[in-house]
């Protein structure tokens, strides 16, 4: 086994992963690896811009490793905005004024520049208001209970963390410190809050789809509760013969087909059915009778 702190030179603040309540950094934590990947390792070292909320640093380590095929898992989303934001109508207003603000002086230029100038200053538009009201797209998808006002409070522990790992004055930190902990105390009780508010408004919303008979709503509020509600839509095949996978598309080709196998037209021949003719003479009375209902 190989510690691959030991095999990259980094300065001191990105070796140190724990500080102790005097202030004295140590190197506590380590990343060990098998002598037999050890060109695998490209580099040990602490993350300290991770905001963990704990007296230890993200230790992170770089392997690199050869993959004899990666399948494809669909396209990927190029997108780097935080799209979602904009489903807040503050946001959502803020976002349209000052996009039109900056596409005022571009309207009277229009005209008379170049195409790929005017796509350039159309991208950059969209691109700087987007930077400055949206904002870049988190890794993980934001939770559906988390209110607006819980995100501002997670925005703002993090320029704490950042404020606390760029001062080198203990004093000035103790102080970003209280405030650090004062922050992620109010994110954790607004957080609890949230949860509360978002599981009581899909109990009412459960409740009033359960009172006029709409079960599907109260099936899919359960499924999304527990965890599963991830809706998979399998493709259909149209009368052209390609294979169509958008939900609504699909919902009107079952429904369109539904309507033509139900609403058949009634056949014009009315089909008889004679009586038979053979009569079954049985003579012979039954050879056991059962007393006990369990044995039919």
């Amino acid at each position: 086994m190989v510690i691959g702190g030991t095999l990259f030179q980094h300065k001191d603040i990105h070796k140190y992963n724990w500080s102790a309540p005097n202030g004295h950094r140590n190197q506590i934590n380590h990343i060990l690896i098998d002598m037999k990947w050890r060109n695998s390792l490209q580099d040990v070292r602490v993350m300290r811009s991770a905001d963990v909320y704990i007296d230890h640093h993200l230790l992170l380590a770089k392997v690199q490793s050869k993959l004899f095929y990666v399948k494809s898992t669909g396209t990927r989303d190029l997108s780097t905005w935080n799209k979602a934001q904009l489903r807040i109508t503050d946001v959502h207003d803020d976002f349209c004024i000052k996009t039109e603000n900056r596409f005022a002086p571009l309207l009277d230029e229009a005209e008379e520049m170049p195409i790929e100038d005017l796509w350039g200053n159309i991208k950059e538009v969209y691109n700087t208001v987007s930077e400055e009201v949206l904002g870049r797209k988190r890794h993980k998808a934001p939770a559906k209970w988390m209110t607006s006002s819980t995100w501002q409070l997670i925005e703002q522990r993090d320029e704490v963390h950042k404020k606390i790992q760029s001062t080198h004055s203990e004093r000035i930190k103790e102080r970003f410190r209280e405030e650090y902990k004062n922050i992620n105390k109010q994110i954790k009780q607004q957080v609890k809050k949230d949860k509360e508010q978002f599981y009581e408004s899909k109990a009412e919303e459960a409740q009033s789809a359960a009172n006029i008979g709409n079960m599907k709503t109260v099936y899919d509020i359960t499924r999304e509760l527990a965890g599963h509600s991830n809706k998979s839509v399998s493709g259909v095949r149209g009368h052209d013969g390609r294979i169509i996978s958008d939900a609504n598309r699909v919902a009107e080709i079952w429904t369109e087909h539904f309507k033509t196998v139900l609403n058949q037209a009634e056949p014009g021949v009315n089909l008889v059915i004679p009586a038979t003719q053979e009569v079954l003479d049985i003579l012979d009375p039954p050879t056991y009778i059962c007393r006990d209902l369990r044995c039919c």
